[in-house]
Parts: C-alpha cells; sequence; structure tokens
C-alpha cells in the first residue's frame, strides 16, 4: 500500500493549527486528523468521502478528487 506525504496550503495548516488549540473544536479536529491520516495511507479508503473534483484541472495531466470529514 502506497504511503503520500500530504503538503498544507498556509490556509489549510493555519485553520488545522487552529481546530487543534480551540477547546470546543475537539470534536472536529479528531475528525479532520483521522481523514487526513486515512488520506496518508489510502486514497480509495471506504471511510473517505472521496468525489471527483471537477471544478479544476490537475497540472499533471490526472484527476483531482476531494475528500471531506
Amino acid at each position: 500500500m502506497m504511503k503520500f506525504k500530504l503538503k498544507y496550503l498556509a490556509e489549510a495548516k493555519d485553520q488545522f493549527l487552529a481546530l487543534e488549540s480551540g477547546k470546543d473544536k475537539n470534536s472536529q479536529y479528531k475528525a479532520v486528523a483521522k481523514i487526513l491520516g486515512l488520506m496518508q495511507i489510502n486514497l480509495r479508503h471506504p471511510s473517505l468521502n472521496t468525489h471527483n473534483f471537477g471544478a479544476i484541472s490537475s497540472p499533471f495531466d490526472g484527476e483531482v478528487f476531494e475528500s471531506y470529514a
């Protein structure tokens, strides 16, 4: 099974850190951390709500997908 390295935009990193430090956001932080962990291990994991994201195109001639928690 392939392991992926996730790259974060500055805004995404800031939002994730805000979830981590927010006392009232603990359940959201856990959900996002779980999804990101699954994405690193297996992009086709059944727990991921993954869909083709047709609004943008990949600069690498591949498809772009989105997953959400």
